[in-house]
């Protein structure tokens, strides 16, 4: 497991280049990913070998190869026209996926090491190890979000043409973009309320005896999704909604554009549909990527504003109200604001991510991807 967590901690070891560079921290840190990604030895479970199969035999396998988007294949044909081996290609297809997304990443989170230490886990990983074309998806996505950022509708939607070229799932960001606006405070504070007690619901139901014996339909589903690891929804998924809600309200960034907290409402809804097919997590990784930033900037102390929301009231109305109760002499409030100290938050949100990353790989141990240990052609 150690050379994942090595790869993991890249952006942070490299903190010291970035002061001096950030274009060589970028380029390092993408590169660095890219070669760990390409020069993987038969890793990344049945779409590892079925990738390899229509690179190495493209014309035996003609009609499987007919059935990707129409920029993948070219990207097959170029890489085979220059004599690339298959792990030459992976190495390609990896760096097309993480290098715009550290790009982005860095430019516009707030604590940028712990952004891209989250992004090796949630993104990098997976989207450059199984899930190839979308991981190139992603990162023209991360370049959509950019120009979205910037009020540059148009070359949002250029991108986000692109990447629907290498994998159709992008398409799903062609409407937000088009509609894309600022919600009122009141109607987003209801989304996370709700949100957040359905989380906490869902949880107490996968664990107590009670939920076991009266789950049926729904609930019965619900619960197959909650239990093991893969890329399906388990209790952590449910715990991270419920955590970045409060972070985010808590160290609210007046200044993010609107694109950053309709992606956070719109993952809290793809989790909610992701209860009844996991296939929904597939589409919410492309606005995981705002709130990624979002919470990079929730944790960061020039960034993050603590105390009230942008429309004036207390964004945890429920501290609010016990704020005149104490505890061994201190209020609700001074707790509180110790639990979300910017420190504290980074080590929690650091952890947290790292106790995610590691229960997956060793739940994946026996599993076609077969993760565990990490080997290289070399």
């Amino acid at each position: 497991m150690s050379p994942y967590l090595l790869a993991f901690i890249v952006p942070i070891a490299l903190s010291p280049i970035r002061k001096r560079s950030t274009t060589a921290y970028v380029f390092l840190v993408a590169g660095i990913w890219a070669v760990f990604a390409g020069l993987r030895g038969e890793i990344g479970g049945t779409d590892y070998f079925i990738y390899k199969e229509v690179y190495l035999y493209p014309e035996e396998l003609i009609s499987r190869l007919y059935t990707y988007e129409r920029l993948f294949i070219a990207l097959i044909r170029l890489c085979q026209a220059l004599g690339f081996s298959y792990n030459g290609f992976l190495l390609v297809v990896a760096i097309l996926g993480i290098l715009p997304s550290v790009y982005v990443i860095n430019k516009r989170s707030g604590l940028a090491e712990l952004a891209l230490f989250i992004y090796a886990i949630e993104f990098m990983l997976p989207y450059s190890f199984i899930f190839l074309r979308q991981g190139i998806a992603l990162g023209l996505a991360f370049l959509a979000l950019d120009a979205l950022m910037d009020d540059r509708k148009i070359g949002a939607l250029l991108f986000t043409v692109i990447a629907a070229n290498f994998h159709y799932s992008a398409l799903i960001l062609i409407p937000f973009i088009i509609v894309n606006r600022e919600v009122k405070p009141g109607v987003r504070s209801g989304i996370y309320w709700t949100a957040a007690f359905a989380g906490i619901a869902l949880i107490i139901i996968s664990f107590s005896e009670l939920g076991k014996v009266f789950a049926k339909g729904f609930v019965n589903k619900l619960l197959g999704h909650l239990i093991g690891g893969g890329m399906t929804i388990n209790p952590l998924n449910f715990l991270e909604i419920y955590l970045i809600f409060v972070v985010l309200n808590r160290k609210r960034n007046k200044n993010s554009h609107p694109a950053l907290w309709n992606s956070f409402d719109l993952v809290l809804l793809f989790f909610i549909f992701g209860t009844i097919e996991a296939i929904f997590i597939r589409f919410a990784v492309y606005f995981k990527a705002g709130v990624l930033i979002l919470l990079s900037r929730a944790v960061d102390k020039k960034r993050g504003i603590p105390g009230e929301s942008d429309d004036g009231r207390d964004p945890v109305p429920l501290l609010g109200r016990l704020g005149s109760m104490s505890v061994r002499g201190k209020t609700a409030g001074e707790i509180a604001n110790a639990l979300f100290d910017a420190r504290v938050l980074q080590i929690g949100v650091f952890c947290y991510y790292l106790a995610k990353i590691v229960r997956w790989l060793l739940l994946n141990v026996n599993d076609v991807a077969v993760f565990l240990p990490y080997r290289t052609i070399l």
